[in-house]
């Protein structure tokens, strides 16, 4: 087995996949080649992530390579070609100026991608997200989340609620909730949710190419499958009950007043540079008065130090 790869895209794929499986307790990576595509996979047990990159071959063959050890010797070659050659004890690495060995992994497989719509009982549901979509899920929704190896597992996870063509994506680690609302694709006027943890969908937005626009998402409730051009992802659906969240969403109405932005941020860090991480008692506040002149409070106390600050916020001028 043998085949010629730029070190660039190498190193570009085997990078996303050590971000996801870097401190898996599986350590190979999965580097089956078919002709000009060598397909890379990685798994951290909850997730399994394929990545394809263009190369020149003429074989076909499986090779299984120890990540961790394979990847930091991968990113420091030069720019520019290498070949990669399998024997049978060693997987030989030739660049234009040296080479380098690696003993042929002592796995004798790659885990088994799990298979979604096992069950014949079990739907398969299909809807199309745009990228923005996971940008934003990224960035407003998994800051809420807890670890996922919290006590509460479904705090380490993101919901999604989807009824007809919206979805509502939900985060919260029990003393944050955050959510995010869009459009979906490919789907009639039903309804159904699933729980993912985290760690998916920040591994799904580094395997989507920077051009790509969107990506098809398949579930059975029990697997979750996204793929696009060049990559796929499958996971584990987490078989919990997610906390009633609407319960706890103000309806709009007279709660409610607009504030700049930057300036909530700053007065936010200001107000909570008093309190202390280590007493739970020590938190910030937000209050809201209505009418003429509605503004926002924020405030924050120091129980210890017997100290308290706070900040009021107005409505930006028309």
């Amino acid at each position: 087995m043998r085949f010629k790869i730029e070190k660039k895209d190498f190193n570009a794929a085997f990078t996303t996949l050590m971000k996801l499986a870097g401190h898996s307790t599986v350590r190979v990576v999965e580097a089956a080649l078919k002709k000009n595509v060598l397909r890379l996979s990685a798994t951290d047990a909850k997730n399994t992530l394929r990545l394809d990159v263009l190369c020149e071959s003429e074989d076909e063959g499986t090779l299984l390579l120890d990540g961790p050890r394979f990847w930091p010797v991968l990113k420091e070659l030069p720019d520019g070609p290498v070949t990669v050659t399998v024997g049978d004890v060693a997987v030989n690495v030739d660049w234009d100026r040296g080479n380098c060995q690696f003993p042929v992994s002592v796995y004798d497989e790659f885990p088994p991608l799990p298979k979604i719509g096992a069950s014949p009982d079990t739907p398969i549901r299909t809807l199309i997200l745009d990228r923005g979509v996971i940008d934003d899920v990224v960035a407003g929704v998994i800051p809420a989340t807890a670890d996922e190896n919290d006590f509460q597992p479904i705090l380490g996870c993101v919901y999604f609620d989807i009824e007809g063509q919206n979805v509502t994506v939900v985060g919260t680690d029990a003393q944050m909730l955050l959510t995010r609302e869009a459009s979906v694709r490919g789907l009639d006027d039903e309804k159904f949710s699933f729980l993912v943890p985290k760690s998916a969908i920040a591994a799904l937005a580094l395997a989507m190419p920077a051009d790509a626009d969107t990506v098809t998402i398949h579930c059975d409730g029990k697997i979750l499958s996204c793929s696009g051009e060049g990559f796929r992802l499958v996971s584990l659906c987490v078989d919990k009950a997610y906390p009633a969240y609407r319960t706890v969403m103000t309806a709009g109405g007279g709660g409610r007043l607009t504030v700049d932005r930057k300036e909530l941020i700053s007065a936010v860090r200001r107000v909570a540079a008093l309190t202390s991480a280590r007493d739970e008692k020590d938190t910030v506040s937000l209050s809201l008065t209505g009418g003429i002149g509605a503004t926002a409070e924020v405030q924050a106390q120091n129980l210890a130090a017997f100290s308290s600050v706070k900040e009021i916020l107005s409505a930006p001028e028309p």
